[in-house]
């Protein structure tokens, strides 16, 4: 409550700034108005005390909130920090592990990639004294392909006076089926029971052929792995151009290019190399792309389907293709009176010594040296 004078005091007050201000603040006459601008200014304090009060409620509660998360949190991070710590034991003492493990995996990885090339090695070698015959009908050799290739050799390559010796250890037809008629039929291939004799037959194959029998074609070429006949694959348009250039070249087991450049000879481990040689030479303007880069694929002639019954081959049938045409091609590249040939006139091929002097049908094959197998392959 207001007393009296303090009511007064305050009525004065507002007298004066009335007096003051006459266009702003009402003139107050009576106690009565007085009182009524009190209660409203009360009533205004009441709401903004009450404000603040829930503002106060509110605080208290996100505050209590706030720590209960912090708390949680402060949990949390102990629990964090624990299992870092134990990772950080654990790195300790798994680290020399994987370090060791590193290392083996780096061993093992060495000895596969030895291993595998020593088995493919051991394979080629185990090949060196096979050979393959290509151009014999299917079923020629009857039951005994050993015997039937023995007496062809005798009578057609030897002419009745075989070398002191000769034999010829097993000979089978590649494993598969027999193909259907009209198609090329399988090759066969032949063990020699001594390697001058496989060597020699080869020599004469490059030298006097071609032989024929019943009206086909025969061809010999030297038995390799895949692998191989791949890396010497790689080496065909590098010896057609050395061919050319009329450069003498031999491509040497199991896959290295021996050119002889005048006095001097040089060997190529890859078709990048000899090119690399070539264009420094100025016997090349650019440097040509090999098949390596690309990976090894030879194109086949398109066929004409209908096509409402046209089928997309599927990858392994592709793969099928590609395999087979990467035989035919790697067998048919060291004949020098194949037709894969781009020069059928050098005597130049890719098994030989890389001697261009073609020899007379009737001449005596030239004598083979010990080591004459390595150039031969």
């Amino acid at each position: 409550m207001v007393k009296p004078k303090q009511a007064k005091t305050m009525a004065a007050s507002a007298l004066d700034a009335g007096n003051n201000d006459d266009s702003q603040t009402p003139e107050l006459t009576t106690l009565g108005d007085l009182n009524a601008l009190l209660a409203s200014h009360t009533t205004q304090f009441e709401k903004v005390l009450a404000a603040i009060q829930d503002t106060k409620n509110t605080l208290e509660t996100k505050i209590d909130n706030v720590a209960l998360d912090v708390g949680l949190l402060r949990s949390d991070h102990k629990k964090l920090a624990e299992r870092v710590k134990v990772m950080e034991e654990t790195n300790k003492t798994v680290h020399p592990e994987v370090q060791t493990l590193r290392q083996d995996v780096i061993r093992i990885t060495n000895d596969v990639e030895n291993l595998h090339r020593r088995a493919e090695e051991a394979e080629g070698r185990a090949r060196r004294n096979n050979v393959r015959f290509i151009g014999f009908r299917e079923k020629t050799e009857s039951q005994a392909a050993d015997l039937f290739l023995e007496n062809w050799l005798i009578a057609n390559i030897f002419a009745n006076t075989p070398p002191k010796f000769f034999s010829i250890e097993r000979a089978h037809r590649t494993p598969g089926r027999p193909p259907p008629p009209g198609a090329p039929a399988r090759p066969m291939i032949a063990r020699f029971l001594n390697y001058r004799d496989r060597d020699l037959i080869l020599q004469i194959f490059r030298t006097k052929g071609p032989f024929t029998h019943e009206n086909n074609k025969i061809s010999a070429y030297p038995d390799f792995t895949s692998e191989v006949q791949r890396h010497r694959a790689s080496f065909l348009k590098v010896k057609s151009q050395l061919r050319s250039l009329n450069i003498q070249y031999a491509l040497i087991y199991p896959a290295k290019l021996r050119v002889v450049d005048g006095d001097s000879t040089r060997f190529f481990n890859s078709p990048e190399d000899a090119w690399t040689w070539l264009h420094a030479k100025g016997l090349a303007t650019t440097m040509e792309e090999t098949e390596g880069e690309r990976g090894w694929s030879t194109p086949r002639p398109q066929r004409k389907r209908n096509k409402r019954t046209a089928r997309i081959p599927t990858k392994q049938q592709r793969e099928h293709e590609r395999s087979k045409a990467l035989e035919a091609v790697a067998i048919h590249i060291s004949n020098p009176y194949s037709p894969l040939q781009t020069d059928g006139t050098s005597t130049v091929d890719s098994d030989g010594e890389g001697s261009q002097n073609q020899l007379d049908p009737m001449s005596r094959p030239p004598e083979l040296t010990p080591r004459s197998a390595d150039d031969l392959g």
